[in-house]
């Protein structure tokens, strides 16, 4: 439930941002946003999967 509550969050705030942007970059943690935000916008949304983030010790 929680995952889902974060995705409509995140989508509201792209939504609402005014400048204009090209891509949209993300961190994802297997939740639901990639996929809501490809459907609702005409620019590319790229993710980086969390197994390619560093680790904090890096």
């Amino acid at each position: 439930m929680k995952s889902y509550l974060a995705a409509v969050g995140v989508m509201d705030a792209v939504l609402t941002y005014d400048p204009p942007f090209t891509p949209v970059i993300q961190a994802r943690f297997g939740e639901h946003r990639w996929e809501g935000l490809q459907e609702l916008l005409d620019q590319p949304v790229v993710d980086i999967p969390r197994w390619r983030l560093p680790s904090p010790s890096s």
